[in-house]
């Protein structure tokens, strides 16, 4: 069983501050992925759990027991860097048992352990060769065999397939995919590659600015993001934000067009994702617009309309879907796909349904 808490985690460089009062629980073999934009803070929370950097203020525990202020080799954790850091000297072997021969475990259990981590990760042809004899993805394996051979409390993964090709990428990801079902460990894995987040985690923490923006399941942060900012990090392409007034009629996206109903609060925002639109005649649609650009993806045809007051409004439709630049086209989409929000950016829960 391993579980991690953060209370009121404080973290400064300087005069700048990176987190305040930042709190957050991670369940017994939870797999939990921080994204966010670079300089959000993603990959120095990473480093206050691991120990390699001193929290300000706030308390740390794992499984319970406070290591705010405990060297990283007591908190009993093992990290994946975003750079191999393999010692070129040293065979796959050696670089895996390493941290092993440190701790003097007896030969025959460093070998097993060994062993053990090269099937995992399908690295056993290459445990005689050293590291520049190996592609990418061979030696981020490497890497993550170093970790599991230490069996530590939970992994930490620091943008583990950054330097990897997309199809490399792709491989890899899937490998930490099923390494972490047959492990049923706590994993902590920090991207900027949302479909990374989108496909390994349990759960997501979406960080801006050194504040969680929301936390929840990839589904929960898809269909019901709490603010402008998640609604448009998660999604490719991003979800759109139509300006829109709250009249006595209800939420109006133009006058003359269909509203929908007055919400709990004003709305000064209306989210749509790309797929939830569809293409009808221009005095059918809902917004109206011309053609600026397509874009061909095989399976899927991504359309830019220029709108007057909405501005550039992206659709996402099928390959077979034909369009022609320059040519006025109406949006419209289900009600229920709506979401709006106020003028902070903050969603505003409830059924949209069109009223006439």
């Amino acid at each position: 069983m391993t579980t991690i808490t953060l209370e009121n985690i404080g973290k400064r460089f300087g005069t700048t501050d990176i987190f305040h009062d930042l709190s957050l629980s991670i369940r017994d073999s939870e797999f939990v992925v921080f994204v966010g934009p670079s300089g959000c803070g993603k990959s120095t929370l990473l480093r206050l759990i691991a120990g390699l950097e001193q929290a300000t203020s706030g308390k740390i525990s794992i499984d319970g027991r406070d290591v705010t202020n405990t060297s990283p080799h007591d908190r009993g954790l093992s990290m994946v860097f975003q750079s191999y850091a393999l010692y070129p000297h040293m065979t796959v072997r050696q670089n895996i048992a390493f941290a092993l021969h440190t701790e003097k475990l007896p030969k025959s259990e460093i070998d097993a352990r060994v062993n053990e981590a090269a099937r995992a990760l399908q690295i056993e042809p290459y445990l005689d060769r050293k590291p520049k004899a190996l592609s990418g993805g061979q030696r981020q394996r490497v890497a993550i065999g170093r970790a599991i051979v230490r069996k530590p409390k939970a992994f930490l993964f620091d943008e583990p397939l950054s330097n990897l090709d997309a199809a490399l990428r792709t491989e890899t990801r899937i490998e930490i995919a099923e390494l972490h079902k047959s492990l049923d460990a706590t994993m902590l894995y920090v991207t900027h590659d949302q479909v990374e987040a989108m496909t390994l985690a349990d759960r997501i923490v979406v960080l801006n600015g050194g504040h969680i923006m929301q936390v929840g399941t990839p589904h929960e942060l898809y269909t019901a993001p709490a603010n402008t900012f998640v609604a448009q990090f998660i999604g490719s392409p991003k979800m759109n934000l139509l300006p829109v007034e709250t009249t006595a009629r209800g939420v109006e996206l133009s006058a003359g067009k269909p509203a929908l109903p007055v919400p709990v609060r004003p709305a000064e925002q209306l989210g749509i994702r790309p797929e939830a639109l569809r293409l009808v005649a221009p005095e059918q649609g809902l917004v109206t617009g011309k053609v600026a650009l397509s874009e061909y993806l095989g399976a899927d045809l991504s359309v830019y309309v220029d709108t007057e007051r909405a501005g550039r409004v992206t659709l996402r439709g099928p390959g077979t879907m034909k369009v022609t630049e320059g040519e006025t086209v109406g949006l419209t989409f289900d009600p229920s796909e709506a979401h709006l929000f106020d003028a902070s950016g903050d969603a505003i829960r409830g059924e949209a349904k069109v009223a006439a």
